[in-house]
């Protein structure tokens, strides 16, 4: 404001080529991206008088804060999403396209969840970066493992596949080498003293195998590699639905033999 003057000239200083002019007494509105800028205002009075003055103008953005991502891992499939203070959107890198040039990413909003399912299992470091809007950034990042779901037939050699069991009642499980040598791998199932009498160990997680347990019929037997340290223990398989566990078929075998490994056939 000046007085006399009865309206202005503005340059912005940034690439806008026309100036803006505005009467006495009211404002303009102009979009900058960060910088340092050179603002110039011209005043003119009635009598043809001009004024100018130009002042410096600093646009900066602020740094996201306390940026938080969140991964979710299904088999092969992720499910990522992030919060910051000050982040006005994100860019998502999962990690398995590094050889490209640029990188691609997944841009998305707060709290919303990008998907991504990795062609096969490994792995890979995903990486959250937060922008507000200028060129400052934070970054946020977890490296991740994922594995092909287990499925039948069951064997427990392969580094890419998940072998979690889901024990309950107290049952405990871990994937170690065989007992009786070879190299390979089992899992070992323990029913420790105090441990339900219907403890047991689910084969996965639960969801299940990823492909329905094909019995027929003509096809209704299934049968475990045991093995046992004495012969005559239990040992039930049960087969169940894992959307509905009213659908479901169990049946026990006793081991026949101790410190050996036996077929048990259900």
């Amino acid at each position: 404001m000046g007085e006399g003057i009865v309206s202005y000239e503005v340059v912005f200083g940034d690439t806008t080529k026309e100036a803006a002019t505005l009467a006495a007494g009211k404002t303009v509105r102009h979009v900058y991206a960060e910088g340092t800028y050179q603002v110039k205002i011209t005043g003119h009075d009635l009598k043809g008088g001009v004024s100018t003055s130009t002042q410096p103008l600093t646009v900066s953005y602020i740094t996201p804060q306390h940026l938080v991502g969140k991964v979710s891992i299904t088999n092969l499939s992720v499910s990522v999403s992030a919060t910051a203070q000050y982040a006005t959107f994100y860019k998502i890198y999962f990690g398995d396209s590094t050889g490209f040039s640029p990188e691609p990413f997944v841009q998305t909003l707060a709290g919303a969840a990008v998907s991504h399912t990795y062609a096969s299992a490994g792995t890979f470091v995903i990486r959250v970066v937060a922008l507000s809007g200028g060129a400052e950034t934070a970054t946020w990042k977890d490296t991740i493992h994922v594995s092909t779901p287990i499925s039948l037939p069951v064997n427990f050699e392969d580094p890419n596949t998940d072998y979690t069991m889901s024990d309950f009642g107290g049952n405990i499980s871990v994937l170690t080498t065989d007992p009786v040598g070879g190299g390979n791998h089992v899992i070992r199932t323990i029913k420790p003293a105090g441990a339900e009498v219907w403890a047991g160990t689910t084969i996965g997680g639960a969801s299940g195998f990823p492909t329905p347990v094909p019995l027929k019929a003509n096809a209704a037997r299934m049968s475990l590699m045991v093995y046992s340290p004495s012969a005559g223990l239990d040992i039930k398989l049960k087969v169940e639905d894992h959307n509905d566990g009213t659908h479901s078929v169990e049946t026990d075998v006793q081991t026949s033999k101790a410190g050996q490994v036996g077929d048990a056939c259900f």
